[in-house]
C-alpha cells in the first residue's frame, strides 16, 4: 500500500510535466517519442519514489522486549 500513496501520484506528476514540456519547448520532437519520453520519465520517477520512500526495517521488528 505505501506504493500507491507516493510513487503514482509522483509518477503522474511527472509525466503530467513531462507531457507539457515536451509540448511547450520541443514542438520538433514527433509525438510517439514524445510518449515513449513521458512514459519512461513517469515510471522511472515512480520507481525511485518506491525506494525513497519504503518503510525501514527498524519499524518492523518486533518491540516486546
Amino acid at each position: 500500500m505505501q506504493f500507491f500513496k507516493y510513487s503514482i501520484p509522483i509518477a503522474f506528476l511527472v509525466g503530467t510535466l513531462a507531457w507539457i514540456m515536451l509540448g511547450n519547448s520541443y514542438e520538433e520532437v514527433p509525438y510517439d517519442s514524445r510518449v515513449y519520453i513521458t512514459f519512461g520519465a513517469a515510471v522511472f520517477s515512480g520507481l525511485i519514489a518506491f525506494v525513497l520512500f519504503r518503510k525501514e526495517k527498524e519499524e518492523k521488528i518486533d518491540k516486546k522486549k
